[in-house]
């Protein structure tokens, strides 16, 4: 069966001199970096030969990912479509991917188009991983054909130009056009406002049961996890890389001494924190749980797993009983965490509390929709939605306005439909003098 491994890679560059051999050297400003691209996709077909054009397209990437304009993430999505593609195909030896029939239905992409679809119909796979897939897919031969790799002539599908509406946070709307190909997959969903990764928050009486579970039966180390994600809004990745430093050097905030200020980032000199899309900015945090990490750092737990790390290691806030950093170096995840919260469902389970479909990452949505929360509810003529979403976005590093938006846009769903929850419950108990559509009678 077709596999996905991974490599470390260093692109390098090949100069030829008259009459002498082939060299390879690497650009000026990977040779600065030890590890310019820890977890490079490679893919494999079953015979264990190497499909060459798509690890080739990978390769390309490299470069944009050491120069930080595009995130490992990205890529890794691209060769998971790739690696389910080549499944495909090796389960149809009739199908080859540069083989490209007049007749669009004996076309490789088309059917497997429609083995996605049957596949999405059937339950087997989501409807999110259907069109993600579909889209990899597509992204590659846009840039198989680019490099010539596969004939110009060879008919791949019809794109068609579609008008897209942006709105910006002052409701200013413009139209920009996208080109879209026949054989995308929609990917149609309606109801809630999609945060985040489509996560949902929890309530605060939730995240307040998960913190009283956590503190009895999780690790000193997940609990306080858990503890920054629900208060502080950062990712696992930056919590996982948090650093002495960005601990001890907390700025005070003007208005109340009851929060500060944590600097994160790769653009924090002496201490950087992994962020996604490597945006620097403040974050921030209670005083009583930077106190309670303060404490922590100083207590004779981390110092015996700060023996045993590594020196380039030592001045991370979070090591593991081997003394290594809890993120994983190719892209900030974290198995120790994934394994803290299995033990925190089988705790809540035990005591009656259901927390499957509980992720880290809905710590992060739950500080954010309670941000947007209080800029609904505020009162004040000053605050405006400009100010809340800005506020938003500053707090928790978003790369644009569009995804703070959504938590406000989520937060007024909720508003509403409560509103009319308790206008239909008065109805219903009430009589019918407090129907509020209509004049109730028959």
């Amino acid at each position: 069966m077709a596999r996905l491994d991974r490599i470390c890679f260093t692109p390098c560059t090949p100069t030829e001199a008259p009459g002498q051999r082939v060299t390879w050297t690497t650009p000026i400003r990977a040779r600065g970096n030890k590890e310019p691209v820890d977890g490079l996709p490679v893919l494999y077909w079953s015979s264990g030969e190497p499909w060459a054009e798509a690890n080739l397209y990978f390769a390309s990437r490299a470069e944009l990912i050491i120069a930080n304009e595009l995130s490992l993430a990205s890529v890794e999505v691209v060769a998971l479509g790739l690696l389910a593609y080549m499944k495909f195909l090796e389960s149809r030896p009739d199908l080859r991917w540069n083989h490209f029939p007049t007749a669009k239905r004996d076309r490789p992409i088309t059917q497997f188009r429609g083995y996605l679809i049957r596949s999405r119909d059937a339950g087997a796979i989501a409807a999110s991983v259907a069109s993600a897939h579909m889209a990899s897919v597509i992204r590659w031969y846009r840039w198989v054909k680019s490099r010539r790799l596969i004939s110009a002539s060879t008919p791949l599908w019809r794109d068609r130009i579609i008008p897209v509406k942006l709105t910006d946070v002052h409701g200013f709307e413009r139209t920009i056009a996208v080109a879209s190909s026949e054989l995308s997959i929609p990917n149609r969903k309606r109801g809630i406002a999609k945060l985040e990764d489509g996560l949902l928050p929890v309530s605060l009486e939730e995240r307040d049961k998960i913190l009283a579970i956590s503190s009895r039966h999780s690790s000193t180390e997940f609990d306080l996890m858990l503890r920054l994600g629900f208060f502080t809004g950062m990712r696992i990745g930056s919590i996982c890389d948090l650093k002495l430093g960005t601990i001890f050097d907390a700025a005070r905030v003007a208005e109340t001494t009851l929060l500060r200020y944590l600097h994160i980032g790769p653009g924090v000199r002496g201490a950087p924190v992994k962020t996604k899309f490597g945006v620097t900015g403040r974050v921030i945090i209670p005083t009583d749980l930077l106190t309670s990490v303060k404490a922590y750092i100083n207590s004779e737990r981390r110092l015996k797993r700060e023996a045993l790390a590594r020196p380039e290691h030592k001045n991370i806030v979070f090591l593991n009983r081997f003394g290594r950093p809890y993120g994983s170096r190719r892209n900030g995840a974290s198995p120790s965490v994934n394994v803290d919260m299995l033990r925190l469902r089988k705790a809540a389970a035990a005591q009656g509390y259901d927390l499957t479909g509980f992720k880290f990452h809905r710590t992060r949505a739950t500080f954010a929709t309670s941000l947007a929360q209080a800029g609904v509810r505020t009162v004040d003529p000053a605050v405006t939605w400009g100010s809340v979403i800005g506020l938003i976005r500053d707090l928790l590093l978003h790369k644009d306005e569009a995804t703070s938006m959504r938590y406000v846009t989520f937060v007024q769903q909720q508003e509403v439909k409560s509103y009319w929850a308790n206008e239909f419950t008065a109805f219903l108990f009430g009589g019918k003098g407090n129907m509020p559509l209509g004049e109730g009678s028959e």
